[in-house]
């Protein structure tokens, strides 16, 4: 080659420039630059994206998306926020900031400060087909079917779960993602296949619906590694086999398991309730809160997280509007718009719904990673809810002519006013403070209130306070049979065995059957025809009987009185068999 020609090449060559990234060869004749202003090749300038904000060119690894848009690190810490209530980012312009707390709140999450909650209540079809929630339209399957999960209610589940080593829970949300879209996929619904496997989480975020807050309280002791998977609200047979796959990834692909300081929560939509089906409902938990604490292990009655119901049978009769339920059950007044209220740690949680918009939360069950424990649970409760709902819906001409639950034939049925009447004029009849009474007339009225509690009859006569005694206090002291409660909540009978097995799993002690159904004396069982309920047994009971020997005609009464407790419980004869 000529010199010259040597010479011209060279300087060509010279003149070529390497990509600052790459370290390739630029061929292209227009120059691109990266986020340092270094010349880049057209390959390497797809990694590079323009801040929505201030328009500065930056590297998509260091971008943030919000809403589609991307923002770099400066401005994503200048203009988005994040709900503290549901994770959800945005802009400042679009939440509301709580001076009060030190907050950002979506429009969703957000109630302002007042004495009372509002709420508004849609019609029971709007919830059964709103599409806010996880739905076909939106979510990538072909329709909600309702063979595994009947209710049409959406349903959420917390599932908090234990590590046995770090696990990053950007990847585990990713994988989960995922995880449900392939479960898509094999269903053969209609999903987009180029997301599949993205980056981007605008793509990823439609597919499991699902945020993982992480959860400070799984992470304590021994069990140093955990975290709190929330699924949004979805319902029927997905949201069981979401659950599935969920329970697969956390178990085969993370190592999960549960420990004493996990729980399951279940979060019900119950937009379509007033006052009256929250009072119903509450009542009808009361009723079956002891048998609930035999299906879960001791600790999760012991604890502080999932306690019983607060209020007595008697607290029902002053619910008349919708501020007077949430005096009700706020124990008087105490209600704030905080996260954080202390009513919030009740097996059966309102303040879900009050504060936060989130349903109806059930807390009793402790941790798992069992789908099917998860599908039983949801059934019996999103059954409970519907049930709770019928019964409200029957009763609203009673409530429209007074507004007093104190007067609907539901409550009153418990508090029988005539054999209450009754009650005390036997009372009055054979007071201790006479000196004397009518064995004659003590002996009648002992056999009309063992006829009317269908005692048994003995070779001696019932002493006859413990009889009253007990029909005085046994409304405070109800508690449905277990029979009842399958039959009133449509339980499916695969459900029903279930749950009756869990006493067998559980192997609870005499102890915590004790503290399950302490002070519950009375067995009542509910008549969806007339709307009531009816007495049917006295639980663990043994009803003293006179023994003539220590008796004397003058003074009857007062010797009776040493002769037996105020209930004359037998707590050895306690027997589930509800």
């Amino acid at each position: 080659m000529p010199q010259t020609d040597r010479a011209i090449n060279e300087a060509i060559e010279s003149e070529i420039e390497c990509c600052a990234d790459c370290s390739t060869d630029i061929t292209t004749d227009e120059p691109v630059y990266n986020a340092d202003n270094d010349e880049i090749c057209q390959s390497c300038d797809e990694d590079y994206t323009m801040c929505r904000e201030c328009d500065e060119t930056t590297h998509v690894d260091n971008i943030y998306w919000v809403n589609s848009d991307p923002y770099c690190d400066d401005c994503y810490s200048e203009n988005i926020s994040t709900c503290y209530e549901c994770g959800h980012e945005d802009t400042h312009d679009n939440f509301v900031y709580d001076e009060n707390e030190g907050e950002y709140y979506c429009e969703d999450c957000y109630q302002p400060s007042d004495d009372y909650p509002s709420w508004d209540v849609y019609s029971n079809e709007y919830v059964k087909t709103a599409e806010s929630f996880t739905s076909p339209r939106k979510d990538y399957y072909s329709r909600d079917t309702f063979k595994l999960i009947p209710s049409k209610r959406y349903m959420g589940i917390e599932i908090e779960t234990n590590f046995h080593e770090y696990v990053d829970e950007g990847n585990l949300r990713f994988e989960l993602d995922m995880s449900i879209a392939q479960s898509r996929l094999e269903d053969k619904c209609n999903i987009d296949h180029t997301i599949l496997g993205s980056n981007n989480p605008e793509d990823n975020r439609h597919l499991g619906r699902l945020h993982i807050p992480g959860d400070g309280s799984v992470r304590r002791g021994e069990h140093e590694y955990g975290t709190e998977v929330v699924m949004q609200p979805r319902r029927g047979d997905i949201l069981h086999k979401d659950v599935q796959t969920i329970c697969d990834v956390l178990k085969h692909a993370n190592g999960a398991y549960v420990s004493r300081h996990c729980g399951m929560h279940l979060h019900i939509d119950c937009r379509d309730y007033d006052w009256y089906h929250f009072s119903v409902l509450t009542l009808l938990v009361k009723l079956i809160e002891p048998h609930v604490y035999m299906w879960v292990p001791p600790s999760r009655l012991n604890g502080r997280w999932c306690k019983p119901v607060s209020q007595s049978l008697n607290d029902f009769s002053y619910i008349t509007s919708r501020d007077a339920f949430v005096d009700f059950w706020y124990d008087s007044g105490s209600f704030t718009n905080k996260k954080y209220n202390d009513k919030r740690y009740h097996g059966f949680n309102l303040h879900s719904h009050f504060q936060a918009n989130q349903g109806i939360e059930i807390r009793y069950h402790a941790g798992t990673l069992n789908p099917e424990k998860m599908r039983h649970w949801s059934i019996f409760w999103s059954n409970v809810v519907d049930t709770a709902y019928e019964i409200g819906q029957s009763m609203r001409d009673e409530f429209a002519y007074d507004p007093n639950l104190n007067q609907s034939r539901m409550f009153k049925s418990l508090y029988n006013r005539a054999i209450d009447k009754k009650v005390r004029e036997m009372e009055s009849n054979n007071t201790y403070a006479r000196d004397s009474v009518s064995i004659k007339g003590y002996m009648t009225d002992s056999e009309k209130m063992r006829r009317y509690l269908r005692l048994p009859k003995r070779d001696k006569p019932y002493l006859l306070q413990p009889m009253l005694n007990h029909v005085r206090t046994r409304p405070q002291q109800a508690v449905m049979s277990i029979s009842n409660i399958f039959d009133t909540f449509n339980i499916p009978d695969e459900t029903a065995e279930f749950m009756k097995s869990r006493m067998v799993e559980i192997n609870a002690d005499k102890e915590h059957i004790d503290k399950c159904f302490d002070n519950r004396t009375s067995i009542v069982e509910f008549d969806k025809k007339t709307m009531s309920f009816k007495y049917v047994d006295s639980l663990g009971s043994q009803f003293p009987l006179i023994d003539y020997p220590l008796i004397s005609s003058t003074y009857y009464a007062s010797e009776l009185g040493s002769l037996f407790d105020v209930h004359g419980r037998n707590r050895e004869l306690l027997q589930y068999t509800l």
